[in-house]
């Protein structure tokens, strides 16, 4: 049975973490769902599913212990290995070709959930940010949606990912002006899709102060506490339940596993 399951913390909290420590059978997240199952259940080009097959090697985890154990011999940074790092026109034409099946996937899918996509996109365009980083958001939600709606064409994969519908409300207010907050939440907790388990990830103001975090310069941790409370609050009331089946808070020390069970 298909499962969908989403971490919501601050930065620094710990949601990655423990979300690549919860090994859950046949769980994928967001972006390596459509890495994974998208050629199976749409038409693509020759280039694209080439774009896909790259991208299942480079995040494979064969691929990333290879990398680990070369690291400290430094073997990674030998010559041939640096020809490999210089192709950028080569990985970029493979994200290119990414997003083009993205965008494919999500105008084949928007229709299932229109009024939330018209509405998150609405939000993105008013953003208080920059151009740039409004089409990295709309880039970001067209992933998410398109997995979302990818996963109920697989009944047995679940999609377990850190950075979900719940956990980018924070982005999105954090640009919003803040008299907006509190009616965009509801707005947007009532349209989403739903969600199995939201694992609230509680932080320790003393633990992510000594955390080096790798946050652009306009991003205050300070605000995005703020935020997450005020989120929080709302997702807690008992009306949201049709949205959230299940709601678990946690610290980033908490046995996972067994919550979960």
């Amino acid at each position: 049975m298909r499962k969908i399951i989403e971490f919501f913390g601050v930065s620094g909290s710990g949601k990655t973490k423990l979300k690549n420590n919860l090994k859950v059978k046949n769980s994928y997240d967001y972006r390596s769902l459509i890495y994974n199952f998208s050629d199976k259940y749409f038409v693509l080009s020759k280039d694209e599913e080439t774009s896909l097959l790259y991208f299942r090697i480079v995040k494979s985890s064969l691929l990333k212990k290879i990398k680990y154990l070369l690291k400290p011999k430094k073997l990674w940074e030998s010559s041939t290995f640096k020809n490999i790092k210089k192709k950028e026109t080569v990985k970029n034409k493979y994200l290119n070709n990414y997003k083009k099946i993205v965008s494919k996937i999500f105008q084949k899918t928007k229709k299932k959930n229109l009024i939330f996509s018209n509405f998150v996109l609405n939000i993105i365009s008013n953003l208080k940010c920059s151009n740039k980083f409004k089409e990295l958001m709309k880039f970001w939600f067209k992933e998410e949606f398109s997995s979302y709606y990818l996963s109920k064409k697989i009944s047995n994969k679940n999609l377990i990912d850190s950075e979900g519908f719940v956990q980018r409300l924070i982005i999105y207010l954090y640009f919003t002006e803040k008299n907006k907050h509190k009616t965009i939440t509801k707005k947007y907790l009532n349209l989403m899709p739903k969600i199995d388990t939201l694992v609230i990830v509680n932080f320790n103001k003393f633990f992510i102060s000594q955390k080096k975090l790798n946050l652009p310069n306009r991003i205050s941790l300070k605000k995005q506490i703020e935020i997450f409370l005020n989120v929080k609050k709302i997702i807690l009331d008992k009306k949201f339940k049709k949205k959230i089946t299940k709601i678990i808070e946690i610290n980033s020390k908490t046995n996972l596993r067994k919550i979960l069970a």
